[in-house]
């Protein structure tokens, strides 16, 4: 219901507002914080699951048995691993010619039908479960190659017979498969939401070997400018933006001991606080704690370090 204000760069705005403010003059503070914290940069994810997303699947124009994409499973599982926070990273075509994805070892590889693959992505698929790696499949696999031409006999049969770390996954919801894997302890995610507020993401990095945890909010709204409209005049512009998902604590378990980092007493930082704030945490299990954050005066985004 608000409009952006890209909608107002070729004609402008259709009535000038006395509060608006020049870009300069809205990011300055929030530039300095990152540099003064050095959130951004030199970091890197931490990375539970894998996600194939293989171009000539699209490029094919592979598509299931209900006429839905390809590339809309691989949408779905990114949706189904955001929501629960678990740390993911696409493979792509290039990830998989250079045998990137054996850095990733300990990381199952989810591959929901991925029909069409290359001689050189199987074999290197075929590499990393040689090499103790878990795929998680949903069929059709590798029934053809790179340029649709189908493969007689398909190598999925042979592959699950020669590999352990092979999961074969039914054609169903993802969201209630993820949930399905996790529920009988096959998956056991690093992050478990305790609380009542699931609208904050959480992410883990490692910056310089330390973790920090970011936070970013999903609850957003926008409030309509009282006299800004898009430039044909028919919708007011975004004035600012509210949230919905501050009020409540964000209350999660976290495993450290896989981390291998627990002694971890984090503050809690953001460019909308004007100091850094204490989070609660109660140790709830061996080396698994329970940090309750108090979110309120943040709408968008902030840093457990």
């Amino acid at each position: 219901g608000v409009h952006n204000w890209i909608s107002t760069l070729t004609q402008g705005i259709s009535e000038a507002a006395n509060d608006v403010e020049e870009e300069a003059c809205l990011i300055k503070a929030y530039n300095r914080w990152e540099l003064d914290f050095e959130c951004s940069g030199g970091g890197c994810d931490l990375i539970e699951l894998q996600l194939a997303f293989i171009r000539a699947n699209k490029e094919n124009g592979r598509r299931d048995s209900g006429g839905q994409e390809y590339w809309q499973r691989a949408r779905q599982w990114a949706l189904a691993l955001m929501e629960r926070n678990i740390g993911y990273r696409f493979v792509l075509s290039q990830s998989l010619d250079k045998a990137d994805i054996m850095n990733f070892i300990d990381a199952p590889l989810i591959l929901d039908a991925c029909a069409c693959l290359s001689e050189l992505e199987l074999e290197r698929i075929r590499n990393f479960l040689k090499h103790g790696g878990q795929a998680w499949i949903t069929a059709p696999f590798a029934s053809h190659d790179n340029n649709n031409r189908s493969r007689n006999p398909e190598p999925l049969a042979e592959l699950q017979k020669a590999f352990p770390g092979i999961r074969l996954l039914p054609h169903e919801d993802v969201t209630e498969l993820l949930g399905g894997i996790i529920g009988e302890g096959a998956f056991s995610p690093l992050i478990n939401m305790a609380g009542s507020n699931l609208d904050w993401k959480i992410r883990l990095r490692l910056h310089d070997g330390r973790l920090s945890i970011h936070l970013l909010n999903t609850a957003l709204e926008g409030v309509a400018h009282k006299v800004a409209m898009d430039r044909w005049g028919r919708e007011k512009v975004l004035h600012k933006i509210t949230s919905r998902g501050s009020a409540e604590p964000l209350v999660f378990d976290l495993d450290l001991e896989k981390l291998g980092c627990c002694d971890y007493r984090p503050f809690l930082l953001s460019p909308e606080l004007s100091s850094s704030r204490e989070v609660k945490i109660q140790t709830i299990a061996k080396n698994r704690v329970r940090f309750s954050v108090e979110l309120s005066g943040i709408r968008l985004y902030a840093i457990m370090k």
